[in-house]
């Protein structure tokens, strides 16, 4: 009835208990995960889930495994729809479209676990609770995991983290987990891998080759399945290779600034930036962390900027009074050399001057004045993760609002501190924000408040 490709054939005879297949479009993902569950349907004890994010999104997936499952004897029921094998197996359909849906699993044991696009699932804390009931009591049935994907989608960032998926994959990634003890494996595959779609379906290719000149970062993602482009992604002037540099010594007259994003349950982040006199910009360093006091996370900053006197920018809520010393009073007890200045927060117009930045080449090099140190990588992949938020009541292209899960990993925190940091830099006069004021032992942010008072006034007078 079926006949695997050599890509799924591949992903198919796997052992590792985490199994990642596709990348590009068209490789025959689905194929491979309908077929991958009939291993060992005539284990009575067989139980299997298969879970999409959203269980609409589901319908087209259990329509043609349908076609296949019936023509072996399984009986279709229920709702959400169960597939009841001659032999006793059960599968059974299920989604993840909130935080809690995976309660409704705990304590079930399910020795095959079929995953569709997991890049829709944004937190891997939820893709983590989930797998707690993939495991098996039975002899001869080992757990096992298999999972589609595409690059993009909610999930980008943390799944590409998990399985340390390069930029272009061209080979099989196989890594080990010290925690679980558990293997896993990235299979790449492409619509190349599927002759079956290439011959018979020319129209499908003939519309992912269309995008190779009006969208030509799409078209990479969807065509090769590249990792560092996807559609949805908000800043697609990033580029590994032009915008990340090796450490170097700056020049000495080199100022500095810093972006910071107050968190503790969530991680807090810290972004230091340098600015040379020809106004080249570096990011040269970075911070984050969870459960940290204001306390901790100043001491984390003073170790990274050592005797720098220097701009912290920081959002609003560092001011916010709750019973006791604010995140900022805290902030500036400890790091007395810094001037901590409420920073410009609208997200869209700071998207805007990022990619100004990105793309504000030096006319003799042709090159972006923006560039990062190769130890403050992890700043540039949560740029590149950020993605258009086109939900019901976003603002045109601002970017999606995205937190960090219960552990610490993914969410937007350096994008945030990164955002406040070269934002508010634009919009600063250095010869207000300075350092602190020894005498009275005050920042100067008041000076700025008086200063735009000032100038209200005066053009309110003029008009």
């Amino acid at each position: 009835m079926w006949t695997p490709w050599p890509k799924q054939e591949l992903a198919l005879e796997r052992w590792e208990f985490e199994v990642l297949f596709g990348g590009a479009r068209g490789p025959g993902k689905t194929d491979a995960g309908i077929n991958w569950l009939e291993y060992d349907v005539a284990n009575p004890q067989l139980r299997a889930l298969i879970i999409r994010k959203n269980s609409t999104d589901l319908v087209d997936w259990i329509d043609r495994a349908t076609l296949i499952y019936t023509q072996l004897g399984a009986v279709k029921a229920g709702n959400p729809p169960e597939f009841h094998w001659p032999g006793g197996a059960v599968f059974r359909t299920g989604h993840l479209n909130d935080r809690d849906a995976y309660t409704k699993y705990i304590g079930h044991e399910y020795q095959r676990m079929l995953i569709e696009e997991l890049n829709q699932i944004p937190f891997e804390s939820d893709y983590m609770n989930l797998l707690s009931s993939c495991r098996s009591t039975v002899k001869g049935l080992d757990p096992q995991v298999f999972i589609t994907t595409n690059p993009g989608g909610p999930g980008h960032g943390w799944i590409r983290e998990r399985w340390q998926i390069p930029a272009a994959p061209e080979e099989m990634v196989r890594t080990y987990d010290q925690d679980s003890k558990r293997y896993r494996v990235f299979i790449p595959a492409r619509m190349d891998d599927n002759p079956t779609l290439m011959k018979n379906d020319p129209t499908y290719v003939n519309y992912i080759e269309s995008f190779k000149n009006k969208d030509p970062n799409l078209y990479k993602a969807w065509r090769f399945g590249r990792w560092d482009v996807f559609a949805g992604q908000a800043f697609t002037e990033l580029s590994r290779e032009v915008h990340i540099i090796k450490q170097f010594q700056l020049p000495e007259n080199t100022r500095y600034f810093g972006g910071y994003d107050w968190g503790f349950k969530h991680p807090f982040g810290f972004v230091l930036f340098a600015v040379t006199d020809d106004d080249w910009v570096y990011v040269i360093g970075h911070l984050k962390a969870q459960g940290k006091t204001p306390v901790e996370q100043a001491e984390m900053i003073k170790k990274l900027i050592g005797e720098k006197e220097i701009n912290i920018y920081a959002g609003i809520d560092v001011w916010a009074k709750r019973g006791g010393p604010t995140i900022y009073e805290q902030l500036r007890n400890e790091l007395p050399q810094c001037a901590i200045v409420q920073a410009k927060i609208d997200r869209l117009q700071g998207a805007n001057e990022i990619r100004k930045y990105l793309s504000y080449k030096d006319t003799e090099n042709k090159t972006p004045r923006l560039k990062f140190f190769d130890n403050s990588t992890e700043v540039f992949d949560c740029l590149a993760d950020m993605q258009y938020d086109d939900r019901k009541g976003a603002k045109g292209e601002e970017v999606m609002k995205i937190d960090a899960d219960s552990s610490g990993e993914g969410g937007d925190d350096l994008y945030d501190s990164f955002r406040y940091g070269l934002m508010s830099r634009a919009f600063a006069n250095p010869k207000l924000v300075g350092p602190v004021d020894r005498k009275s032992g005050e920042y100067l942010i008041q000076l700025i408040q008086d200063q735009q008072r000032k100038r209200a006034a005066i053009a309110n007078y003029m008009v």
